[in-house]
């Protein structure tokens, strides 16, 4: 692409870097304001990963929970930057809210073998366990102390405990202790 830009500068078109070409076939442009009917079944049709991942990153910008099962679906896709917008949608809907499978998508993330969808889904958690949020963190807590002592890298091991340490007040001494004692 800066190849191209390049190319359009030396021959004088005028064009600045970020203009013109780049912009014509922009997925985020193809999606913007289209109804969510549209955005699902686009999804559904399409094959080519920048327009999927735009169309995730629209659906998590409106925040709608009728197309939270779509990003929970997306978590898994095969595409790396699919499921990385996917994560970063459904940690748009905030903190606060307790869904056993946004914190199961999250914790399966965790595992991804991606480092951008590990960190994202490590960013979401630790905003979700630092909420404190008591409807589901129970859930929440019993998936990280599980995944702590079944993770299969060490790295997943290492995150899951950072995370257990984010628990506020009281609720993190005892069971990071337990935790640390199983581990070890």
């Amino acid at each position: 692409m800066r190849l191209l830009t390049s190319l359009v500068l030396v021959l004088g078109l005028g064009l600045s870097a970020g203009e013109g070409v780049a912009h014509a076939a922009d997925p985020a442009k193809k999606v913007a304001g289209k109804d969510a009917d549209w955005l699902s079944k686009k999804l559904t049709e399409t094959t080519e990963v920048p327009l999927r991942a735009a169309i995730i990153h629209e659906m998590g910008s409106r925040r709608d929970p009728a197309l939270m099962p779509v990003l929970l679906n997306a978590s898994g896709d095969t595409s790396r930057d699919v499921r990385l917008e996917s994560i970063v949608a459904l940690a748009a809907y905030g903190p606060q809210l307790a869904d056993p499978q946004r914190d199961g998508a999250y914790t399966t993330s965790l595992q991804d073998g991606d480092p951008s969808v590990v960190k994202a889904a490590r960013a979401a958690l630790a905003a979700r366990v630092q909420a404190g949020a008591k409807p589901g963190l129970d859930g929440l807590v019993s998936q990280l102390v599980n995944l702590s002592k079944r993770g299969t890298a060490w790295q997943t091991r290492k995150a899951t405990i950072e995370l257990l340490e984010l628990l506020p007040g009281d609720e993190s001494g005892a069971r990071l202790n337990q935790v640390l004692i199983d581990v070890a």
